[in-house]
């Protein structure tokens, strides 16, 4: 049928299947992808980011794997005491040296693994309770800002969602709170949890000592506020979205909408601030155990071993600087690498900082 020359309509036989070369000549669209896998590119490409979570992963499993085949335990004495000295202390180990029961062994055919960083002024192995004690302060680190980010998120979603008298009178708490000395705080806590934990000489939370305990109740107390406030400022921003009109609509309760809506869409803002929560916790374990108040011995830590290594320094010589050394640079580089990761992270998942 021949077809009208006035007429608008397509004429289908100008019109046919694309060749396989046209094909592979067009040019492809961008192709799918999530905000996640846009912020880890972004990551990946950030080399001191990178530097930071290799030796973050690297210290992760020499922490928690390398202890379960070492052949010395944290706790076991290894040397002998003085027999001529008032205090008892212990004929402490230089690194690669063993004690006369191990050197006999040897004398007799059998292996020894050798001590690498010698021993404590207790007889204890120091290179495994280095280990042990950073695996202390990593998981003070982790627990801390697992606490800080259950309680920060929620208090700061319903603050920012409800908004009201609810979100005047909870911001007034956080103000008072924030004038509130955690360390003094830590220091009661400690003496009080001292006195209960007397009578339970068997308990776990004995075990684990009274400043211990008292740290992980202070940042259950006292250091939510910062996530609070942060969540707080993005529900602001996300409860007037369209989303979350449509959601209420639909007969979405408060609490759907919080955790199925808002805190998604907060992610960002509060993997970043957990992210540099950790090494702000770490620190403040180590500088409480330095002072006394943190794990009971002997559970290491990473601050008691350099305070334990400073008392000895004193008393006898210079020549053991090391075992301050030691700990002390452990407690900066992880501190340091865990505050690069975290600005590793607030680059790459802040939509802010995108260009």
């Amino acid at each position: 049928m021949k077809r009208n020359p006035l007429s608008f309509q397509i004429d289908v036989d100008k019109f046919g299947s694309a060749s396989e070369s046209e094909k592979r000549s067009t040019n492809l669209m961008r192709p799918n992808s999530t905000f996640f896998m846009d912020g880890v590119k972004r990551f990946v490409k950030n080399p001191v980011a990178m530097v930071s979570f290799c030796f973050i992963v690297i210290t992760l499993i020499m922490v928690f794997i390398v202890p379960i085949f070492y052949p010395y335990a944290y706790d076991e004495v290894i040397c002998y005491r003085y027999v001529d000295r008032p205090d008892g202390s212990f004929n402490r180990l230089a690194p690669f040296a063993f004690a006369p029961a191990e050197q006999t062994a040897i004398e007799s055919g059998t292996f020894v693994f050798p001590h690498l960083f010698g021993t404590d002024a207790n007889g204890h192995d120091y290179f495994i309770r280095i280990l042990v004690g950073a695996r202390t302060s990593l998981i003070v680190g982790f627990f801390a800002a697992i606490i800080v980010l259950i309680i920060g998120g929620i208090i700061g979603s319903l603050c920012g969602f409800i908004g009201g008298k609810f979100d005047l009178i909870v911001m007034r708490i956080v103000d008072v709170i924030y004038s509130l000395p955690d360390i003094l705080i830590i220091i009661l806590l400690s003496a009080t949890l001292a006195a209960v934990f007397d009578g339970n000489q068997g308990g776990a939370l004995a075990q684990l000592g009274s400043g211990f305990v008292a740290i992980f109740v202070v940042f259950a107390l006292l250091y939510w506020v910062g996530m609070a406030r942060l969540v707080r400022g993005q529900v602001l921003t996300l409860r007037k979205q369209e989303y979350v009109m449509a959601a209420r609509a639909n007969g979405a309760g408060t609490a759907r909408i919080i955790f199925r809506h808002l805190i998604p869409n907060s992610m960002s803002v509060i993997i970043i601030s957990a992210a540099l929560q950790i090494p702000s916790a770490i620190f403040t374990e180590s500088f409480l155990s330095y002072l006394g108040l943190g794990v009971k011995y002997p559970t290491p830590s990473l601050g008691s071993l350099a305070s334990d290594a400073q008392s000895y320094i004193v008393s006898n010589s210079t020549k053991e600087l090391f075992l301050f050394l030691i700990p002390a640079i452990a407690i900066c580089l992880i501190v340091l690498s865990l505050n690069l990761l975290g600005d590793g992270l607030r680059d790459a998942f802040d939509p802010k900082l995108q260009k």
